[in-house]
């Protein structure tokens, strides 16, 4: 499920489709309904024009797996756009089954990720917390508040998943770098001066992990 622009919904419509997103149900009055497998959802937000809009709270935004950023097309493809019909959703078809998404989710349950990629992964996430022996001083006053352990299950997760998609049957640093600037970013609390610094939040997440690995 896609819900386009977000922030343009109010609290309790939010609510609802994180609670699809998270429980993988939907609550109607009294009624719970479980949602079928596979089932995911994509959001998206506007982040130019913040009037009239609900920006989501912290605690939200952590429940989300990644957030990436989307900056305009290129040339050749905006101007692929102009060609576009007005009813070229209806002659899309589907690349991949149920049955396709629920094996590759299998196989990537099965590859391999040793003890030491795990403190790795650990470690990385704890040195985004002021409050932890692996911060480095240097971000004190730019970090406010670190990544969750949302954090730690997404690098373990995804990594594995990027594991995959190169054909590999076990975690590599690399694989971990590749995802960290998506999953740490929007779980780390910048200060109000870092804001007015114009320090990137994907940058910092990298250049985190980086240290530690």
């Amino acid at each position: 499920m896609l819900a386009d622009e977000i922030n343009r919904s109010p609290a309790k419509v939010q609510a609802a489709l994180l609670e699809a997103m998270a429980e993988k149900q939907v609550t109607i009055g009294d009624n719970t309904h479980k949602l079928s497998a596979p089932f995911v959802v994509l959001a998206t937000q506007n982040p130019i024009d913040q009037e009239g809009t609900y920006p989501l709270p912290e605690a939200q935004m952590d429940r989300f797996m990644m957030k990436i950023q989307v900056d305009y097309p290129d040339f050749e493809s905006e101007k692929s756009i102009l060609s576009l019909s007005s009813n070229f959703l209806e002659s899309i078809e589907a690349t991949l089954s149920t049955d396709d998404l629920i094996e590759i989710q299998e196989i990537t349950n099965g590859i391999y990720i040793d003890e030491k990629i795990k403190d790795l992964i650990v470690k990385i996430v704890h040195a985004t917390r002021p409050s932890s022996e692996f911060f480095d001083k240097k971000y004190k006053g730019v970090i406010l508040a670190g990544a969750s352990p949302r954090a730690c299950l997404w690098l373990y997760k995804v990594s594995k998943f990027m594991a995959f998609l190169e054909g590999s049957d076990f975690v590599k640093p690399s694989h971990i770098l590749k995802v960290v600037p998506a999953i740490l970013a929007h779980r780390m609390i910048l200060s109000y001066e870092a804001s007015l610094d114009q320090v990137d939040g994907r940058a910092l997440a990298l250049e985190i992990a980086k240290s530690i690995i």
